[in-house]
């Protein structure tokens, strides 16, 4: 067995760990008959950006990416059914406008390759614009985090950052990243670089600041969730969770260089 097909494998087995990282919430939600104080956001973003490099990964006929982007569709297809089975009709507007903003976005996409780009004349630019949107959701997403990085810089607390999930990242965009190095794509390479910048980040946060409320009131933990009302640090939490789940996905993008 050569060190590319043990690579592919790592690959893909790091993806699935992945996919699967938000079955713990998924069951939670189940439990409580609740979305808790979770969006459809992150699950509706990493739908957009599987469907978007299958289609891509499709053209290039590259296996791995596809067995990776199906089973992430699969995976997002039963967290979002699960998520709108379980909301509350005070959420079902914003849900609905989630949903409509992927289908939108996936319409813009099909619009651009299949009308604009023939009208141009420029067909054989189908599969680098392909790439580029699929570059783009990708690099989106594993900046998404970011905005729990401010707070725990603010707080001087880490108890927000799910660490496996951050390890899991970190070592899932490596593995992608030397994928694509070793297939001399830059896309992939630059986009998993970018995931395990942040993995690692959010790593040596919690390592600096670790976890200051465990154990106090008020933590994470501490308050027991009912209804639709959870506490502000289980609400931290999955929004951490989905946020480095969303890192995870949206590193293994798309490649513009074997167009």
């Amino acid at each position: 067995m050569d060190s590319m097909t043990v690579l592919k494998g790592v690959c893909i087995a790091t993806g699935f760990a992945m996919h699967v990282a938000p079955l713990s919430t998924m069951r939670e939600i189940t439990a409580a008959r609740s979305t808790l104080n979770f969006s459809i956001a992150p699950y509706a973003s990493i739908l957009l950006n599987h469907t978007v490099n299958l289609w891509y990964a499709a053209c290039r006929a590259d296996g791995p990416l596809i067995v990776h982007r199906l089973a992430g569709i699969a995976a997002q297809a039963y967290y979002l059914r699960t998520y709108i089975t379980f909301a509350p009709l005070a959420k079902a507007g914003d849900n609905r406008r989630w949903l409509q903003w992927v289908a939108a976005l996936l319409a813009a996409v099909a619009f651009d390759l299949h009308v604009v780009l023939p009208l141009a004349g420029a067909r054989a630019q189908y599969t680098p614009h392909l790439a580029v949107f699929g570059a783009i959701t990708g690099i989106g997403l594993a900046a998404s985090p970011l905005a729990t990085v401010g707070e725990v810089l603010r707080t001087r607390d880490a108890s927000s950052l799910p660490a496996h999930l951050c390890a899991m990242v970190t070592l899932q965009c490596s593995a992608w990243t030397l994928y694509g190095y070793l297939r001399d794509d830059w896309s992939t390479t630059a986009n998993n670089a970018v995931g395990i910048a942040l993995g690692s980040a959010q790593l040596g946060l919690i390592a600096v600041y670790g976890n200051s409320r465990a154990g106090r009131p008020g933590g994470p933990g501490a308050a027991h969730v009912k209804g639709d009302g959870a506490d502000e640090g289980e609400g931290a939490r999955l929004a951490a969770s989905a946020a480095a789940a969303a890192a995870g996905a949206g590193g293994d993008g798309a490649d513009a260089s074997s167009a």
